[in-house]
């Protein structure tokens, strides 16, 4: 829902709509855990992202490198190769020194461990909300039906016996939907449990 995603933004309370969608549509740097392949790199040839001197540099340092052939192999055999973490991104840096790259070809080449997105697409959402959407999103939805969700879960002890409980979560309902959920309970014993545990029991022994 729209409203659990606007109250994960820091401070919301204090934002106007216009605020909340001005930071929903900011831009960010993010992790991109693509594995790049060989094909890819060619990909990136044709869409001028680099030169194919450039390619053959890095894949021919890859190549001709002992250390670094392990990589060159995945990535030809369609294995492929990430370079977001930091210890390969560690691994590029001391490659491209290696080989004398420049620092203008090995900032393009780290530069491929990290992707730019719109905040929405980080907090989960397809597109960017209007105004109006986010000024609703905010409005106090009043339950009409009040009820509880129940977890069930049961497990086996090490003598053979099992063990039993529930979750109880008070929730409120707007049209049969859930709205807003209280503080759950665990319930550990009492009528629900001795009621309930014996179909746990043959649930969990088929």
């Amino acid at each position: 829902m729209l409203a659990d995603v606007i109250k994960s933004i820091p401070n919301y309370q204090s934002l106007s709509s216009q605020e909340i969608l001005g930071y929903m549509g900011e831009s960010v740097t993010v992790s991109n855990d693509k594995a790049y392949t060989v094909k890819d790199f060619e990909d990136m040839v044709v869409s001028g992202h680099f030169t194919l001197n450039e390619v053959n540099q890095i894949l021919g340092t890859l190549q001709s490198t002992p250390l670094f052939n392990s990589a060159y192999i995945a990535m030809s055999t369609g294995t492929g190769l990430e370079l977001a973490s930091p210890a390969r991104q560690q691994l590029v840096s001391t490659m491209a020194d290696a080989a004398q790259w420049g620092e203008e070809l090995k900032s393009k080449v780290l530069s491929l461990g990290s992707k730019t997105i719109n905040r929405y697409e980080q907090l989960g959402l397809s597109s960017l909300p209007t105004v109006e959407e986010v000024e609703a999103a905010l409005v106090p939805v009043v339950p009409d039906v009040q009820s509880h969700e129940v977890l069930l879960t049961v497990n086996r002890q090490p003598d053979g016996t099992t063990l039993a409980m529930a979750r109880v979560t008070p929730v409120g309902l707007k049209d049969g939907q859930v709205v807003s959920r209280g503080e759950p309970q665990l319930v550990v014993n009492g009528d629900l449990i001795a009621a309930v545990n014996p179909i746990l029991e043959a649930l969990i022994d088929g």
